[in-house]
């Protein structure tokens, strides 16, 4: 996959090449010490990190995990700062990051440049998001109350006007929030987070 199987290394070595993504090519030969040096295959990795493989291979695709290289049977091989990075990339994702705003993170911080004040306005956005959802939430129990007050003591709709349930019908404005969806940000808040990605790069 790489074009180095023309020259295997001699046994016990590693195919390595730099982690982070747009760094020039390059190989180099890691030894592959009595310990292993902390190596590990990926079905290791997604052991160790609670993932699955084809999760691991995902992050692979779309530029936030690369494996340090391949050993000369081909095998994808990771070291601890990858399986930190598959750690920080589960614990934004819980923060309610999309991994396009990860990436923008750890290309960030691959460039060696701070990440903090790019993190702060992404996290108050969530913190926004989730405002709005609570608020969201809000209204809705008191609607499904305000529903479940005026058909107390209803055991048949049909001679009021009934079709199927007269609940239902007249809860159209009761839809439930979608509070799990990641909201699309307004075009103001976007552009302010682009402003600071690119003053940051």
């Amino acid at each position: 996959m790489y074009g180095l199987r023309k020259r295997l290394p001699p046994p016990g070595l590693w195919l390595s090449r730099p982690l982070d993504p747009g760094v020039a090519t390059g190989f180099t030969l890691l030894e592959d010490k009595a310990d292993g040096a902390g190596m590990m295959r990926i079905g290791e990795l997604a052991r160790a990190t609670g993932l699955n493989v084809e999760t691991i291979r995902y992050y692979e695709r779309i530029g936030v995990l690369l494996p340090r290289g391949r050993t000369e049977d081909g095998y994808r091989v990771f070291d601890p700062k990858d399986r930190e990075r598959v750690e920080f990339i589960k614990q934004a994702k819980q923060l309610g990051l999309s991994l396009a705003q990860i990436k923008d993170i750890l290309a960030i911080q691959s460039a060696q440049q701070p990440t903090c004040v790019h993190v702060r306005a992404l996290l108050e956005a969530r913190l926004e998001d989730a405002e709005q959802a609570l608020r969201e939430l809000s209204d809705f129990r008191d609607r499904l109350r305000g529903l479940l007050e005026r058909s107390a003591d209803l055991e048949d709709c049909r001679p009021i006007g009934g079709r199927i349930c007269s609940i239902i019908e007249e809860a159209s404005a009761a839809s439930a929030p979608s509070v799990l969806e990641q909201r699309k940000p307004s075009a103001g808040r976007a552009r302010r987070e682009q402003r600071i990605l690119e003053s940051i790069r």
